[in-house]
């Protein structure tokens, strides 16, 4: 189990670190998350790059409007979940679950941050 653990947090914190924590604040979003999807080529030009790029718009958005932190251990969930995990039966639907949990925590977040900062921005 602990093999497992490392397996899906050691890319998260790797990867958020090297992206988004470095890279995103210098040249932006889009290149970040092309930068990210570059680097994830074993699965080839097909959907699953296209998945993996969306992965990392989504993760690049979460550290935009609330932290590296945050965007490390939603890497590393999606991680643990999507691809550590054997995904049939009943685990498929625990993951999605999961993943929809997550999703909302991390939409949830975002708009908190950015209803702090209007509030914050708006008084005098």
């Amino acid at each position: 189990m602990l093999g497992t653990a490392l397996i899906a947090l050691l890319p998260g914190i790797c990867e958020d670190l090297l992206f988004r924590g470095a890279v995103q604040p210098r040249l932006g979003l889009v290149p970040t998350a092309l930068l990210f999807t570059s680097i994830h080529q074993q699965y080839g030009l097909s959907l699953d790059l296209a998945g993996i790029f969306i992965v990392g718009l989504a993760l690049g958005l979460i550290r935009k409007h609330v932290n590296t932190t945050t965007s490390i251990l939603t890497h590393a969930s999606y991680n643990f979940i999507g691809g550590v995990l054997p995904l049939v039966g009943a685990w498929l639907f625990a993951a999605l679950g999961t993943e929809v949990v997550l999703v909302v925590i991390a939409l949830a977040a975002i708009w908190r941050h950015r209803r702090v900062n209007a509030v914050a921005n708006s008084q005098p």
